[in-house]
């Protein structure tokens, strides 16, 4: 007879599973913000010694008998679901540090500015996880899952490569928050 879950397991397996269940809404919620590249490398240091020492306290605890697995991985597939357990929460776990609590500190304590940029490009954006239908590349902001949404006559009304946008922005140390997109009015 095997030995039931605890409770306490249930709950760190739910605090480990949060950072895929938190940055998936943040994916489907957010597309503002341009997070520091000087940040990327301490991030994906904390965010590595934060997985090790995640998984070794899980590892120490399945091996000393205190947790147990709900069922035993029988097939192959279910073994490779286990080993790359580490390498999903390693990555929402960057997430984490690298973009949505920089975002969040941002949001409380950056500065508000208005600025112009140079528009490397514009695009129109087609399939299914589509965030708007009409967006501008910039040279200065550019990041993963950052999109700089513009309406249609917007987007009618400038060339395809150059000119300029009007970004209002909050900006501090760990990123730039890109609250709107305007373009400058043609006389």
């Amino acid at each position: 007879m095997t030995k039931p879950v605890s409770r306490h397991q249930k709950f760190a397996v739910l605090l480990a599973a949060l950072p895929a269940i938190t940055g998936t809404l943040y994916f489907i919620v957010y597309h503002d913000f341009a997070p520091n590249p000087e940040l990327y490398w301490p991030s994906v240091i904390v965010t590595a010694v934060l997985t090790g020492v995640v998984f070794a306290i899980f590892y120490s605890k399945f091996k000393s008998g205190s947790w147990v697995l709900a069922k035993r991985p029988e097939s192959r597939k279910e073994k490779w679901v286990l080993w790359l357990l580490p390498l999903v929460f390693y990555l929402y776990a960057l997430l984490h540090v690298y973009i949505v609590i920089p975002r969040i500190y941002t949001s409380l304590f950056g500065t508000e500015m208005v600025i112009s940029e140079a528009i490397k490009a514009r695009e129109t954006e087609y399939g299914r996880y589509r965030t708007c239908d009409y967006q501008i590349k910039t040279e200065n902001h550019q990041a993963f899952g950052l999109h700089l949404c513009i309406s249609r006559e917007q987007y009618n009304s400038m060339p395809d490569r150059g000119g300029i946008a009007i970004l209002r922005i909050i900006k501090s140390p760990a990123g730039t928050l890109i609250e709107s997109v305007s373009l400058p009015r043609r006389y």
